[in-house]
């Protein structure tokens, strides 16, 4: 595979994550109450408007079916302090909350969580630090966070956050729709 096939894949997994974490929000709201727009933004690739709720939702993407088995390699996620930033910053100049999505596709399954960053941070960062309880936007932190995607800890998703905004498992061996 060369590298540009790689980039290739690599949108097209994206892609889905995104249309993904679209449908799984618009399944669990009402239809009248909810818009969901793909946004081509740096930091946010998804907004979410809610009477309760807007939302800018940077969308990571991970297939694990393509790991490497036989060096157990995991593609795991890796976030810089970057990504949480553009995020953050993009959600504040449109009026959003900042939330990630995280979209695993495993042999089996795909699960989708989308989370405030602000909750996400606190579950899995270290050192970092969030600005006032009014302001979205300021997050800063210097640190690189790496995550394990493997099922035991994805199991765990729906119960070890705070405030999950969704939290949806699909089996692969149905229909999603």
């Amino acid at each position: 595979m060369t590298s540009d096939d790689y980039k290739r894949d690599s949108r097209q997994v994206g892609t889905f994550g995104e249309w993904l974490v679209m449908m799984a929000l618009l399944q669990a709201y009402p239809e009248d109450q909810i818009r969901v727009d793909r946004l081509d933004a740096i930091g946010i690739d998804v907004a979410l408007y809610h009477p309760e709720v807007n939302l800018g939702i940077s969308v990571k993407t991970r297939n694990r079916i393509l790991w490497d088995k036989k060096t157990k390699k995991n593609p795991g996620l890796k976030l810089e302090p970057n990504d949480m930033q553009s995020c953050c910053k993009e959600a504040k100049a449109r009026v959003l909350e900042p939330a990630i999505g995280l979209v695993v596709m495993d042999d089996d399954c795909m699960d989708v969580l989308v989370v405030h960053v602000g909750i996400f941070l606190k579950r899995y960062g270290r050192l970092w630090w969030i600005g006032e309880e009014d302001d979205p936007g300021a997050v800063n932190y210097s640190h690189t966070l790496s995550l394990a995607l493997s099922r035991k800890q994805r199991d765990m998703w729906a119960t070890s956050f705070d405030d999950v905004i969704l939290f949806q498992r699909y089996d692969r061996r149905e229909p999603v729709i």
